[in-house]
Parts: C-alpha cells; structure tokens; sequence
C-alpha cells in the first residue's frame, strides 16, 4: 500500500521547515538564501542526490560485472532527495499549501504494484527526477513515481527513514 496518514505527512514537511528554519534561519524560503546570505539551490541538492541514489544500481560496465544492486543505500539516498523536494516545494508555496498538496497527491494517485526494479528502466525512474530538477521543474510527481518502482518500498518507509535521519 502507497499511502501514508496525512499526520505523518504533514509531520515531515513542519520538520523539514523547522530544520531550514535552525540550519538557514526564519527567512529561509522567503529569501531563498541562508543566515549567511549564501544561496540555497535545492534543486542542485536534489539532482546530486539523484546521481547518488544511481550508484546505489550496480550500472558500471566496466566495474563490478556481478555485483549487487545497494537497494538499502537507494531507499536512504530516495529520502535524502525526499528532503530537498519538500523544501522546494515549501520555498515555491507556502508550508500549509505544500502540505495540503502533499496529503492529497501522495493518497489520491492509484498506484501499480511493483514486483521489482526492472532492468530495462533501471535507472530511467531516478533520471526523470534528475531532469525535471535540472529543467528547474520541482520533481515531485517523478519522485512518487520513483520511491513506487523500488521493491518493498513505500511513503510509510519514507516516513520511518526521515524520520530516524532527521
């Protein structure tokens, strides 16, 4: 099952402000910049991320010919993005709006079983959430999309994940 309370939701998204809020200061969204006055790219953040959560899949040709792909590494490196996407979906909203948003997307979208991560598309799910940010679009839906191909995976898992990292 996809869905996830819409306590546990919204729980994560006021986290995610309070901890911009301690790390960047009050205005952080608002002025899109930390207490420093350097300048928060949350978009970068979550492509990096995705380049990390990509070599969680064993993909090298020429490197580790039978190795393992790291789905443990991948489901952390998925939140580690989950982070970065509720922060600029706060910045491009508000906290309350982003929130509502969230609930409603995440527990109305009918979702299909995923039995696997499929060779074929192996990578292709962490490379739409890459493109949608480096095309400066918040890759939001592409992320839902994306934590729903990883076997054994689901918000709720989301949720305990960013919660024990938070």
């Amino acid at each position: 099952m996809f869905e996830i309370e819409a306590t546990k939701v919204e729980k994560m998204y006021r986290l995610q402000d309070k901890l911009n809020r301690d790390t960047n200061g009050d205005n952080w969204a608002m002025a899109g910049v930390t207490k420093e006055g350097r300048k928060i790219d949350w978009l970068r953040c979550i492509y990096m991320e995705t380049a990390e959560a990509i070599d969680s899949l064993n993909w090298k040709h020429w490197k580790d010919i039978n190795g393992k792909d790291d789905i443990a590494n991948l489901k952390v490196e998925l939140v580690d993005i989950w982070h970065f996407i509720m922060s600029e979906h706060i910045a491009r909203r508000s906290l309350e709006t982003a929130i509502e948003q969230a609930v409603h997307d995440i527990n109305s979208v009918a979702w299909e079983p995923q039995a696997s991560i499929d060779n074929a598309d192996k990578f292709e799910f962490l490379e739409e959430v890459m493109r949608d940010a480096l095309n400066g679009a918040l890759p939001y839906m592409e992320f839902l999309k994306a934590v729903r191909k990883v076997e054994g995976f689901s918000m709720e898992d989301v949720y305990q994940l960013y919660i024990g990292k938070n």
